[in-house]
């Protein structure tokens, strides 16, 4: 395993300007997963919460970054993903903020065939990899 990292909610600038940190998930509107992607562990978090329709569903993440860079709602994503694209952190006040740390964080994990493990140039890529990647 190279890291964990948890899922934030993410929406464009725009969509937040002058929005106060939000009590309830419902008063943003929200992207998130279609069948069969929709029992996620973050889709049901999300679901959980979220009582209002979703305004975009779809199995694609890249189709639901990109709903929320033209701002139709906000997205749960890996924190990774806020260096990646030009979205903010959804302000959320004190108990939401608790709640969202219970989202539920994804691995990310390397593997390869033990066999090609000591392969010179599979190795360069795995040392590269892993030192960009790795939790510190």
């Amino acid at each position: 395993r190279l890291n964990r990292t948890p899922w934030v909610p993410l929406a464009a600038p725009a969509l937040l300007r002058g929005r106060e940190p939000l009590r309830s998930w419902d008063e943003l509107p929200w992207l998130g997963w279609s069948a069969p992607l929709h029992q996620l562990h973050v889709a049901r978090w999300l679901g959980a919460r979220v009582k209002v329709p979703l305004v975009v569903r779809t199995n694609s993440f890249v189709v639901q970054v990109n709903a929320a860079l033209a701002g139709l709602g906000a997205l749960l994503t890996p924190t990774p993903y806020e260096a990646v694209y030009q979205l903010q952190r959804v302000p959320l006040s004190r108990a939401l903020a608790r709640d969202a740390r219970s989202a539920p964080p994804d691995d990310l994990w390397l593997v390869t065939h033990e066999s090609l493990r000591r392969v010179p140039r599979v190795a360069a890529v795995w040392d590269f990899i892993a030192g960009a990647l790795s939790s510190s």
